[in-house]
């Protein structure tokens, strides 16, 4: 059992930004490249489904191959994250895309105006499930390919609404398919860029892959306080199959093996900034790399998150949102948000576009320690 143990980058930052340009041109639409109004109102029967995949991205490692999907009529939302071992023949869909307008991967912000003081407002990608049923926006998808990368890229822009407003009163769900309220507010619209490419390392071929979002502002915007995150939402059911074992890197070393279709205790439980909670891990903002291990039928393959200088949250949920039975890994799932430091007073001028990329690596264990990312 690892006990922080250190370790030593053995690949150049330089050279990992390298890969990653090869990839293709990350950058959202044209300022004045269309919007899509295209929105899709679900019902509540569909709320514990998964969303149809209408475009993919997938590319092969030695070893290995993987293959994400996601939904163009849901923001781009990604609802497949599915990791095959190659030789065996065998592979798994390891994210938890139940309610994908909430779940499955994206990326949101929160912002924290200066009045009403203590409200903040949450806004998904273009997406949201608040209110007990699934609700998009449509993204105009762009994709392409090689023997060497695959990637989308949205051509219009999304309107992004909030799915949800906080105050003192408690929470308060927000949809684009009800009527407008006090509670309903957009102040953005929004793009996405996806690709991986492939890496190559003295044990093989890896693959990167980054996940962007960007937001247009509709308005000038001026906020107490504002942040990114990237959601990554895991199944429990196939995380205790495939024996998911979790790896936090600090500057000081690797916190590690956390097993969390269990618990989120760790071995030392040094950086478990939540109170204790046994089922909620907060990372120091210091840390700068997870990495997720499954065994893909007989295979570990790790996926590296790096982190974005805010930390990131590592949460157990037991009993939702699909049932209420703690025991049983199917009424619950296993999620990473990865955060951006905050942004105090923030200022958007009209027009302006910010993004958020989050990286990942993907490989077997010799091949992530060969760029760069370890867990021992």
């Amino acid at each position: 059992m690892n006990r922080l143990a250190t370790s030593t980058c053995r690949i150049a930052t330089s050279l990992i930004a390298s890969l990653f340009l090869s990839i293709s041109a990350h950058a959202a639409p044209p300022s004045n490249a269309p919007l899509n109004h295209n929105l899709t109102c679900g019902n509540p029967l569909d709320i514990n489904s998964v969303l149809p995949t209408t475009h993919t991205v997938a590319l092969a490692g030695t070893g290995f191959a993987v293959e994400f999907g996601l939904n163009s009529n849901y923001g781009g939302a990604i609802t497949k994250f599915k990791i095959t071992n190659t030789s065996a023949g065998g592979g798994a869909d390891v994210i938890e895309a139940r309610s994908t307008a909430g779940g499955g991967i994206q990326t949101g912000y929160a912002i924290y105006p200066y009045d009403p003081p203590g409200a903040s407002i949450l806004f998904n990608q273009g997406v949201g499930n608040s209110l007990g049923k699934q609700w998009g926006f449509g993204s105009s998808i762009v994709a392409g390919a090689s023997s060497t990368t695959s990637y989308v890229n949205s051509s219009d822009w999304t309107p992004i609404y909030n799915d949800s407003y906080f105050s003192s009163a408690g929470n308060t769900g927000v949809s684009p398919c009800e009527p407008s309220n006090a509670y309903t507010n957009i102040f953005d619209d929004g793009a996405l860029d996806f690709a991986m490419a492939q890496a190559s390392t003295n044990a093989g071929t890896a693959l990167l892959m980054t996940h962007q979002y960007s937001w247009k502002s509709r308005v000038n915007q001026y906020w107490r306080v504002q942040y990114h995150y990237h959601a990554l939402y895991m199944s429990r059911s196939v995380a205790r199959m495939g024996n998911l074992r979790m790896y936090v890197h600090y500057p000081t070393g690797i916190d590690g093996p956390i097993y969390p279709y269990n618990s989120m205790a760790s071995p030392t439980n040094s950086h478990t900034l939540c109170g204790g909670s046994t089922v909620v891990y907060c990372t120091h903002p210091s840390s700068d790399y997870i990495v997720l291990v499954w065994n893909i039928f007989g295979l570990d393959v790790g996926v590296a998150v790096q982190m974005t200088g805010g930390g990131a949250q590592l949460r157990l949920e037991k009993d939702k949102p699909y049932c209420n039975d703690a025991n049983n890994d199917g009424c619950g799932e296993i999620d990473i948000q990865v955060v951006s430091p905050n942004n105090i007073d923030a200022v958007f001028p009209q027009s302006s576009i910010r993004s958020y990329p989050v990286n990942y690596r993907i490989g077997t264990i010799p091949q992530l320690a060969a760029l760069g990312f370890f867990i021992q």
